[in-house]
């Protein structure tokens, strides 16, 4: 199985902090800013990263930026990418959708889809004590 732990914003220590990832003995981990249409997935194996998945709409509307060796799924999903884009024209992202559908082939999750019902527990970190 699988643990989803979603922030809100990139900005969050624990997900800039390539620490905890390295310190998984699995994990993927991708990313969401549908106001700049930007997002990735990346996977850690025993502290290395296996591959990364980047889009930047900024930087086209067919970017994906690669690194490592990505599962084979990645050519089938940029494929059907593209050829979405192609049918929809210009105004719509479909490149956007290629590091989160990589991400979901692997572990099932993708932030926007799923039952209504499914069920997460929040997680808050502890509020540090002061010593004197």
């Amino acid at each position: 199985g699988w643990y989803v732990v979603i922030f809100k914003d990139m900005d969050a220590a624990l997900l800039q902090d390539d620490e905890v990832a390295q310190r998984l003995s699995q994990c993927v981990r991708a990313f969401v800013d549908e106001t700049s249409m930007f997002s990735s997935a990346e996977a850690w194996a025993d502290g290395n990263q296996q591959w990364a998945v980047e889009h930047d709409c900024e930087e086209g509307p067919d970017h994906l930026e690669v690194t490592g060796e990505p599962p084979e799924a990645l050519d089938r999903i940029r494929r059907d990418c593209a050829a979405e884009q192609d049918e929809d024209g210009d105004d719509v992202d479909s490149f956007f959708e290629v590091p989160l559908q990589l991400a979901q082939e692997i572990t099932g999750f993708k932030h926007d889809e799923g039952p209504e019902d499914q069920v997460f527990e929040d997680l808050v970190a502890p509020k540090r004590r002061l010593t004197s």
